[in-house]
């Protein structure tokens, strides 16, 4: 009997092409060999073992010819597969033309371009600083610095439209100099380069991994188009459809699938299938291409159905389960592996047909349930296995290099006892025993207890009364029921059952002493224990022999430990005071303040907000089969004003340092009629039972402020010394009708405590806190105010009045009225990154530094003044060699930076 599925060919790589283009034909290049002790020979010989290079008809590779622009182009599209086009209208090329199509996918690429009159030049040979643009660009790379050819004696022969990209593959290692010092940047590439340049640019190319998390239940993709995934696939939970799909990384079917079910259709993985999840009819792989299938679940059994075309080349299982082929008209699983991690009375079933199946494992239980298997060898190392064999199931082959035990041997064709094996037991004797052990077999009667830690399994038949043939008093015995199975109790403690019965049978707890009859195929309810049953006595018939089934009791899994977060940040509370957030959060997760004691609340989105200040305790909240993790601590800061300080009080005066003058006029002496004036000329008119000047705090809406609010220092002074506050013990409380002023005594005993200011002008009570006054004297009064640190930025305004003792408020004029400006101080720069020169020619002045930005400005060291890079560039050109300071701009809110030097290379003549 042949084996169903091994006629695989020989794999071809996915780079393989041939380079059967425009002039070359297509015959093996092995009747001329004209690559033998060529530099390029491995490379040369590794494209022709793969079939990725043909030769010419005389069967030779011709490696130091020169190759076209059009064959490059043709190997790069291939190679890197590209198929996209756009519009190729040159007018050296017309659609017909064999290279047409490969144009029109570099173009679309975007690593190739047409000359200044039109034509793309498809025949002409390239040249060695073409290539290297072509490849710098297919690879993404940085052409900005082109220090790297600096190296070779021709530097100043490259043109500088390729220096940049000829730097690139040198540092990249893609392309190297010649042995005499050079690169010869416009000699043409040879085939053999183009070759190696190739293989070197294959090598290096980068591809953005992504990965595709599923953790809501759908269906996922569509029969009219196929979705590459570059990365992974995770699907960790149950529900789940996975349609047309194409994984360039590794599909894993995680633990969050419990024991429910996903479907993976028309999907191909080019890594590794992950089984970590599902239960007994879980997962279906339909119409879909495997490599190779790793199943690991850590509790249960699970099941993996391969239908319609789905071919598994190998399946590696180290947990129980259970693998089936159904309706398969592809490969399906091909070849199993019972690793050695699988656990002891771990349980393997088998339906289908399957070429070999490899054990390494020990004490587990292998059941062969319908199909065949072409190979079945047992390792040295897997001792004290069972090997079930259902009737109707085949194996033709079977090699046993450890003692094994083997029910339904006589389903075997052939068995091959190695050293190791002596003493295997078997049911019967096979038929074709080999091997250096073959007479070693012990024939044995098999067991009548079957059990089944999860999944289904086989019983065997012993009886537990009565016997299996002859007759007593004139009734025939009926012999064991066969073919049973049970499943294990779950959680829910009674729902445990037994398979294959039928109505013909009864059935009872070991120990029972009633019997209960079977009603259907299946017995179900049950709790935990073992069961004896038999086919039921009927007319002629004795009841009989009872076979054991044993229902598992339930395990409940051990939960695994879960790790804290990381990555989570957190942004400061504001001025608002509950505005915190923390960043970097799943809605996998739950978060409470610290110490607290409240409920955990659970996270919606990416970040939490709305926080007040404090350290909060973040961790992934509990799911099934995994408990709460442990705790990240994150501290949202509290809300810290910024630094002020007072940067004006009037436009257009000498009071921007926050200071503002007034005038005073004394008209016939203190104790007469005396006049406040500014110097808009308002005044105020007073007489001599006591005058006082009042200030007034005010925000941008109008609203009266305390003053100790916004400032933390405010002093009169004159040219006659400081204007003291009026003590609480020479005044009453006076009302003037402004508001504020009613807090009069309070102001006095704390002047920065109220809503305004009193300040004395003459002497009261004997008192010497007034300036004094005499006829006609003129006296300036500086007012100077300074900021508190925890001031809000913003507009406040002053406001000076003159009041009488009493009750009367005296005006004449408006009101002197002062801005003051509270800001935060400037901040600092750090200096420019990623900043980079190209050197003088021998032009002289033509040194550049790239990198720039328009918010910055530069000088020659040594020089004074700043000249500012022009807007919207990104590179300061015409410069002579030299070392220059590159800074940020000061700017509103911000000092200038700190200098970055960069240094523009003088000329080098060769």
């Amino acid at each position: 009997m042949s084996k169903k599925k091994k006629l695989r060919g020989a794999f071809v790589s996915a780079l393989s092409l041939s380079m059967a283009l425009s002039s070359m034909g297509a015959v093996s290049a092995q009747s001329v060999n004209d690559v033998k002790g060529h530099w390029a020979e491995q490379q040369i010989d590794s494209w022709i073992a793969n079939g990725s290079l043909n030769g010419y008809q005389d069967g030779s590779v011709k490696p130091n010819s020169a190759i076209t622009r059009a064959e490059f182009i043709v190997l790069v599209n291939r190679l890197f597969e590209f198929s996209e086009t756009a519009s190729a209208d040159f007018k050296d090329l017309s659609p017909s033309n064999w290279a047409y199509n490969d144009v029109a996918k570099a173009l679309k690429a975007g690593y190739v371009k047409g000359y200044s009159d039109n034509t793309f030049q498809p025949s002409s040979n390239v040249s060695r600083q073409e290539a290297a643009s072509m490849i710098s660009s297919v690879l993404g790379l940085d052409p900005s610095n082109s220090e790297g050819i600096k190296q070779f004696k021709d530097a100043g022969k490259i043109p500088a439209w390729s220096q940049g990209s000829i730097a690139a593959v040198i540092e990249k290692g893609i392309m190297k100099g010649y042995p005499d010092g050079t690169f010869q940047a416009q000699k043409q590439l040879t085939r053999a380069e183009a070759i190696v340049l190739i293989d070197s640019a294959l090598n290096n190319r980068t591809v953005a991994k992504e990965t595709l998390s599923i953790d809501t239940p759908g269906t996922y993709g569509s029969a009219q188009e196929t979705k590459v995934v570059n990365g992974d696939v995770i699907i960790n939970v149950a529900g789940v459809t996975l349609e047309n799909y194409e994984i360039k990384g590794d599909l894993l079917l995680a633990s969050g699938i419990g024991s429910g079910d996903v479907t993976i259709k028309n999907v191909k993985v080019h890594g590794t299938t992950n089984v970590e999840g599902g239960g007994e009819n879980s997962i279906h792989f339909v119409d879909s291409v495997l490599v190779n299938v790793l199943v690991n679940k850590k509790y249960g059994t699970v099941r993996l159905v391969a239908e319609g075309t789905t071919t598994a080349q190998k399946v590696i299982v180290q947990s129980s389960a259970k693998l089936e082929e159904n309706e398969l008209k592809g490969e399906g699983f091909t070849d199993i592996e019972l690793a050695k991690e699988l656990p002891a009375n771990a349980r393997i079933q088998l339906n289908g047909k399957f070429d070999d199946v490899d054990v390494f494992s020990a004490s587990v239980t292998v059941q062969l349930q319908r199909g065949s298997i072409q190979d079945v060898k047992v390792d040295a190392t897997a001792a004290n296995n069972t090997i079930q064999i259902s009737a109707g199931a085949q194996v033709v082959n079977l090699v046993l290099n450890a003692i094994s035990k083997i029910l339904g041997a006589s389903n075997i064709t052939t068995v091959t006892l190695n050293s190791g094996s002596q003493n295997s037991a078997f049911d019967v004797r096979p038929s074709n025993v080999q091997g250096d052990q073959k007479g070693s077999i012990v024939v044995n009667t098999p067991s009548s207890t079957t059990t089944a830690s999860s999944g289904e399994s086989s019983s065997g038949g012993s009886s537990s009364g009565g016997s299996s043939g002859g007759s007593t008093g004139g009734l025939i015995n009926q012999g064991k029921p066969t073919g049973l199975s049970s499943k294990e109790v779950t959680e829910v403690g009674h729902d445990g059952k037994i398979t294959g019965v039928t109505s013909a049978m009864e059935y009872r707890l070991k120990g029972s002493a009633n019997w209960t009859t079977v009603a259907g195929t299946e017995v179900t309810g049950l709790a935990a224990g073992t069961y004896e049953v038999r086919y039921a006595a009927k007319a002629g018939y004795n009841a009989g022999a009872a076979v054991e089934v044993v229902v598992e009791a339930y395990v409940a899994p051990e939960l695994e430990n879960q790790d804290a977060p990381t990555g989570l940040d957190s942004t400061a509370v504001t001025a608002a005071g509950n505005d915190g957030t923390i960043t970097g959060v799943t809605d996998a997760m739950e978060y409470r303040l610290k110490d607290s004691n409240n409920a955990w609340t659970a996270v919606t989105g990416t970040e939490i907000t709305e926080l007040v200040a404090g350290t909060y305790e973040v961790r992934y909240a509990a799911k099934t089969g995994h408990n709460a993790g442990s705790v990240e601590e994150v501290t949202v800061a509290a809300y810290v004003a910024p630094d002020t300080t007072v940067t004006k009080m009037q436009e257009n005066s000498d009071l921007n340092t926050g200071a503002v003058s007034f005038n005073w006029s004394s008209i016939n002496g203190i104790g007469s009629k005396d006049k406040l004036e500014n110097t808009n000329g308002s005044s105020y008119n007073y007489y001599s039972d006591g005058a006082y000047i009042a200030l007034q705090l005010t925000d941008a809406e109008g609203n009266v402020l305390p003053f100790n609010d916004v400032l933390s220092e405010i002093t009169l002074q004159t040219n006659n010394g400081t204007v003291d506050t009026i003590p609480d013990s020479n005044r009453e409380k006076a009302d003037f009708g402004i508001e504020g002023f009613e807090q009069y005594k309070t102001v006095l005993a704390q002047p920065i405590g109220g809503n305004s200011l009193f300040y004395g002008l003459r002497q009261s009570n004997g008192v010497a806190h007034t300036v004094g006054f005499e006829a006609g004297a003129k006296r300036t009064i500086n007012l100077t105010v300074k900021a508190k640190e925890s001031a809000v930025v913003g507009t406040y305004t002053i406001t000076i009045f003159t009041a009488q003792q009493g009750t009367e408020f005296k005006s004449q004029g408006e009101a002197l009225k002062y801005t003051v400006e509270v800001q935060a101080p400037n901040q600092d720069q750090k200096a420019p990154e990623g900043l980079n020169s190209t050197a003088v020619t021998a032009t002289g002045n033509d040194g550049t530094i790239t990198g720039v930005t328009d918010e910055m400005e530069y000088r020659l060291q040594g020089a004074s003044d700043w000249t500012k890079v022009t807007a919207e560039s990104t590179t300061i050109t015409g410069l002579a060699s030299g070392t220059y300071e590159v800074r940020y701009a000061a700017k509103t809110g911000y000092n200038a930076g700190s200098v970055e030097e960069v240094t523009v290379v003088a000329y080098v003549t060769e």
